[in-house]
């Protein structure tokens, strides 16, 4: 498969902007994780980030930390810490495994406005050193979860050893935005109604503006077949977005793309492979 595909057409005069602009510094200088609780051996409940509180549930021993990041939450209770499915059984004898509801999902607090992409990593930051959970980690995130790790390693890549996305949005997907009706555009979308109440437009063009950079890390992405979420009956779109999918990856020195056979949730469906992957990432840690 080859390494580097171009983009066949010219981005929206949105992205245009966003993409002329200068790229935006770290939100904090990256930097370890500020232990300002003393490291809990197994957290479990909610600690304060600064105005409200984030659940996060660790078990089991062993580095790195393999660090959960759930699906996007659909409906009420759709998505969250929980949707890991048995990855933790399956990980916990050899690694610690954490996971952790966003804002306004599971047993999270909910939040009095809509939450930005910044505001995403900000707390999961804030909510690693709450819970004393330092690294090194190991990210693991699921379809929109996997967007924000991509935002939380561009930020805070301090400790970050390596990255697994499964079937995960990601950040270039903002250059097709314009082959769909206005109404059903990211940016035009009300999204003080989603279960989540985060601007996923935000968190998207915030991933897409800090690009570029991309760690040298062992990073694996597991594309689920047939690409079902992939294909939206919109033509341009369903054309090139496999093509970005590949140039996404091909972003990371180390980063490798493969099909496998699953339904988009892939934790339920093929844990197996998920676990024989991340072994394999693991291995490649210096």
């Amino acid at each position: 498969m080859p390494r580097r595909l171009a983009i066949l057409f010219a981005a929206t005069a949105v992205l245009a902007m966003v993409a002329c602009s200068p790229r935006p510094s770290p939100i904090t200088p990256p930097g370890p994780v500020p232990t300002t609780a003393p490291p809990i051996a197994q957290p479990d409940g909610t600690f304060d980030v600064g105005g409200y509180s984030l659940y996060l549930h660790c078990q089991g021993s062993g580095s790195p930390t393999i660090l959960y990041f759930h699906g996007w939450d659909n409906e009420h209770d759709s998505a969250s810490s929980r949707s890991a499915a048995s990855l933790p059984a399956l990980l916990r004898d050899r690694y610690r495994f954490c996971a952790y509801d966003r804002p306004n999902v599971g047993a999270s607090d909910s939040t009095p406005g809509l939450v930005t992409g910044a505001e995403q990593v900000r707390a999961l930051h804030a909510l690693l050193g709450a819970a004393g959970v330092d690294g090194p980690y190991l990210l693991l995130g699921a379809s929109f979860g996997g967007l924000v790790a991509y935002d939380y390693l561009m930020n805070y890549p301090e400790g970050i050893q390596a990255m697994l996305l499964l079937d995960a949005d990601f950040p270039d997907e903002v250059e097709y935005e314009h082959y769909f009706a206005t109404e059903n555009q990211l940016a035009n979308r009300d999204w003080s109604t989603s279960e989540e109440k985060t601007n996923q437009y935000d968190v998207f063009t915030q991933a897409y503006a800090m690009r570029g950079a991309e760690p040298d890390i062992p990073m694996a992405y597991l594309a689920a077949t047939p690409n079902l979420k992939w294909q939206r009956g919109v033509p341009g779109y369903d054309t090139n977005i496999v093509t970005a999918q590949v140039k996404f990856v091909a972003a990371f020195p180390r980063g490798v793309l493969e099909n496998v056979p699953s339904p988009q949730y892939m934790e339920a469906a093929v844990p197996g492979v998920i676990v024989d992957h991340i072994d394999a990432l693991v291995a490649q840690i210096p």
